[in-house]
């Protein structure tokens, strides 16, 4: 946010007032420290009791135990996930699947907490400043995938499962359903957040495109894989037709009308795909 306005000022000469840096702003200049104060525990999250409340003591209590609000420092936050975000890094660079996915399930954590993001457009905004954490994390889960068996990956779920909610609940789906399936569907489905908060800030980026590619090939595969080899993935069939919707307009919005002709659009997008989903793709 700081080096945004700082680029802006330095560049153009202006301070930027869009509905992004103003919501952005309050909560970046809000270092929880408006009374002189350092209330802020080291993690970045403080708690904040209701003030207004005049009951008497044990009420107070018991009703700051519904209001509570956390003030949050989001830089800080941010810091453990930060690492993995500054760059595209080479597969042999970044933590192996079970520690990046715990990393991932921390995050998600603070984004769906409503009591610390409580603005689902600042949540999106977050999502897309940590485009490059999430590409990192898909590269890594879909490497691994070709790299280990399903048995192997199957164990390692059910073993999460079991670490996760004290029982094997959700281990059947697995051996019904099979594991890698099931992990593409998980990639997917954080994929389509990620593709949503890209919408929000820049339609037509590189990251954007990259995204979206991503979503329409999983689920093609996990709609291929219900048709075909009759497993039940519980994916909406017309999936492929909606990525596929969505990259046309993304690929409009980063390239133009191109004419109007469809020919050249598809030519475009086959381009797009070849660059940004094959290894070497841009200098290839």
């Amino acid at each position: 946010y700081y080096d945004r306005q700082r680029r802006l000022k330095e560049t153009f000469g202006f301070n930027c007032g869009c509905s992004r840096c103003v919501t952005e702003g309050t909560f970046f200049n809000d270092n929880g420290n408006e009374n002189g104060n350092d209330d802020d525990d080291e993690d970045g999250i403080s708690t904040i009791a209701n003030t207004n409340n005049t009951q008497s003591e044990s009420s107070t209590t018991s009703s700051t135990n519904d209001t509570t609000l956390l003030k949050v420092n989001i830089p800080m936050i941010m810091t453990p996930f930060e690492k993995w975000n500054t760059k595209a890094r080479p597969i042999s660079e970044l933590p192996p699947p079970s520690d990046f996915h715990n990393l991932m399930s921390n995050l998600e954590s603070l984004l769906n907490d409503k009591r610390i993001i409580p603005s689902g457009e600042l949540c999106r905004y977050i999502r897309a400043g940590m485009v490059t954490f999430y590409t990192n994390y898909f590269n890594v889960i879909l490497s691994s995938i070709s790299q280990r068996t399903e048995t192997e990956i199957a164990m390692e779920m059910e073993a999460e499962m079991e670490l996760e909610k004290g029982v094997r609940a959700g281990a059947s789906a697995v051996a019904s359903v099979g594991a890698i399936p099931i992990l593409k569907k998980d990639v997917l489905s954080l994929a389509a957040k990620v593709h949503l908060s890209l919408a929000a800030v820049d339609h037509g980026t590189t990251e954007h495109l990259s995204i979206l590619h991503l979503c329409y090939e999983l689920a093609n595969e996990l709609c291929r894989s219900t048709t075909n080899a009759n497993i039940d993935v519980n994916v909406n069939l017309n999936l492929p037709k909606f990525y596929s919707t969505q990259l046309q307009k993304a690929h409009l919005c980063r390239y133009g009308q191109l004419g109007g002709k469809v020919e050249l659009l598809r030519e475009v997008m086959v381009h797009s795909r070849g660059v940004l989903r094959r290894i070497q793709g841009f200098e290839q």
